[in-house]
């Protein structure tokens, strides 16, 4: 199974079908249900189940203990695992990633401990917007884990629009961290990452703005995932949204912070 932006194609017996579906690679990604193929995916499948109608709630409970028994899966219910819930935009989305191989992909596979990941990213979601609606994200706290960690919003796609990195910091994002805090998360608060189509002036703002955010991680239980010292390594093909291989560097700095939420 194949998705691109806009097609999927499966390959079953030797004969390709492709069906032109809209955001491709969110369809695959919600059907599969893990957040690293919720961009792009390229990988095997053992097998599709189609219905006729919505299951039952207990069929579906039913369906759900036997796949997860099938493959050895170990469910979001099992709260013995911390959970990540991950906000932000479509660099935590995964945007520009080959094949689902995103921060989070690479992230998990450096982890020390096992963690379940709810995967929040949303593309061209602004901190503003984040911040808004941040009850959606803070109902994910359950008390009966031994660790809950939330991702803050980053504001590139804020100062894209001209909101300076203080203001960002200011209105949105501090408030996000401190609210979080108090809803009893532990934050993991990520830096932003350089954007070579800005001009200067934003990528002023995006330099107030990690400065900001490094002193007020400074000396506090808020946990910095510097992406940007890494700037010079990364690669951005759109100018946007690094690929695979500049996921690969960010995720040694998201590993270690979780990990450092964890311990």
């Amino acid at each position: 199974l194949r998705s691109s932006g806009s097609a999927i194609t499966a390959l079953r017996d030797g004969i390709a079908s492709t069906l032109a579906v809209n955001n491709a690679g969110a369809w695959v990604g919600g059907t599969i249900g893990r957040g690293g193929v919720t961009y792009n995916f390229d990988g095997s499948t053992d097998f599709w189940a189609v219905y006729p109608s919505a299951l039952s709630d207990g069929d579906m409970t039913a369906l759900r203990a036997a796949l997860n028994d099938m493959y050895a899966i170990t469910p979001l219910e099992n709260t013995a695992l911390p959970l990540v819930v991950g906000v932000g935009n479509s660099i935590v989305l995964g945007t520009g990633a080959t094949n689902g191989r995103n921060n989070q992909f690479y992230a998990e596979g450096l982890l020390t401990r096992p963690v379940h990941w709810m995967g929040a990213g949303i593309f061209g979601q602004t901190a503003a917007t984040a911040y808004t609606d941040r009850a959606q994200y803070f109902d994910e706290y359950d008390a009966a884990r031994p660790v809950n960690i939330i991702l803050a919003p980053e504001p590139t796609n804020d100062i894209a629009g001209s909101t300076t990195g203080t203001n960002a910091w200011n209105n949105s994002v501090k408030p996000f961290v401190d609210t979080a805090v108090a809803a009893g998360f532990k934050v993991i608060l990520p830096t932003t990452i350089k954007r070579p189509a800005f001009d200067a002036t934003r990528q002023g703002y995006i330099n107030d703005y990690n400065a900001l955010t490094r002193a007020y991680a400074n000396g506090t239980t808020i946990i910095l995932a510097d992406y940007a010292l890494d700037d010079a390594s990364l690669t951005l093909p759109d100018s946007v949204h690094p690929n695979s291989a500049g996921y690969a560097i960010m995720a040694v700095r998201l590993a270690a912070a979780i990990d450092t939420a964890t311990a």
